[in-house]
This record gives structure tokens, C-alpha cells and sequence, in this order.
């Protein structure tokens, strides 16, 4: 179940990015190591309840995180993640999470998110995963890495 629930949240990531911002991804062939997150400047995270449960954490690099966030934005590249970008960052996060639910929803699995958290700098100290959680890498045409997408289901 485990991977068909990535694989939901990755489709579900791509299709927001897409009708968001016109950003096409596409999943790397290969998933990370279970249990290590890629390195992230910026990680959006959202427990899951319901039918399953878990956290779903969406991890960006800087640029990445400042690009999508003054797209969203209508404005120019931000310069630093500043709240108004935070809040754009976190959106972008319930709406892949929400997309994800919807598309659960009409398979019969009803889950809840949290309310978005976004982390960078000295709070993502206190982001650690589970040693079974998968990560997956969504890439642009460019091959340059967008978003990782995570996700741990607790035993």
C-alpha cells in the first residue's frame, strides 16, 4: 500500500505544479535509500489521518522553494523565503496534499490532512523519518531536481 500511497502524492504533486505555475515533473527513476531524506533547504509537512496515516513531506531546495513561491505569487523571484513566500511555499503543499486526498476519496480511502507546516533552517533539525519511509525525487524536463516527495506510514 505503502507505494501505491507515494505514488499518489507524486501524480498529485506533478498535476498541482503543472496547473499552478505550467511546471511539467516527472518521478526519477530511482527512490531514494528507505529512511533517508534527500537533503532540503525547504520541506513542507502534513500528517495524514484516516484509513491510513502518516506524514507526507514535500522537500525543496532554496532556489526551487523562491522560484515556485514568486510564480504563485504573480511577483518576481523572491530573494529570501520571507512569510508571504512561507505562506505560497505552504499552500502549494495543501493543495498537493488536498489533490491526493480527492483522488483517494473516489478509491474509497478517506483520509484528513493537517494543516501544513513549513520548515527550513534550524527547525529542520527536528525533522527526522522512519527507516521504511520512501522518498522520491520529481525532476523537471531539465532533469534539475523540483521537489523530493516522502512519505512514512508509523508500524
Amino acid at each position: 500500500m505503502k507505494s501505491k500511497f507515494i505514488d499518489s502524492f507524486l501524480e498529485a504533486a506533478a498535476d498541482i505544479l503543472h496547473s499552478t505555475i505550467g511546471m511539467e515533473v516527472h518521478p526519477a527513476t530511482h527512490r531514494a535509500d528507505e529512511g533517508r531524506f534527500p537533503v532540503a533547504d525547504v520541506c513542507v509537512v502534513l500528517k495524514i489521518h484516516g484509513d491510513q496515516n502518516g506524514r507526507v513531506i514535500y522537500g525543496f531546495s532554496m532556489p526551487s522553494a523562491l522560484g515556485i513561491a514568486g510564480k504563485m505569487m504573480g511577483c518576481a523571484t523572491p530573494l529570501v523565503l520571507d512569510e508571504i513566500s512561507r505562506s505560497a511555499i505552504a499552500e502549494l503543499g495543501n493543495m498537493m496534499a488536498a489533490h491526493a486526498a480527492s483522488c483517494f476519496e473516489r478509491l474509497g480511502i478517506r483520509i484528513d490532512i493537517s494543516t501544513p507546516a513549513v520548515m527550513d533552517g534550524d527547525s529542520m533539525e527536528s525533522l527526522s523519518l522512519s527507516p521504511d519511509a520512501q522518498a522520491v525525487p520529481l525532476l523537471a524536463d531539465t532533469n534539475e531536481q523540483i521537489v523530493w516527495v516522502a512519505f512514512e506510514q508509523p508500524e
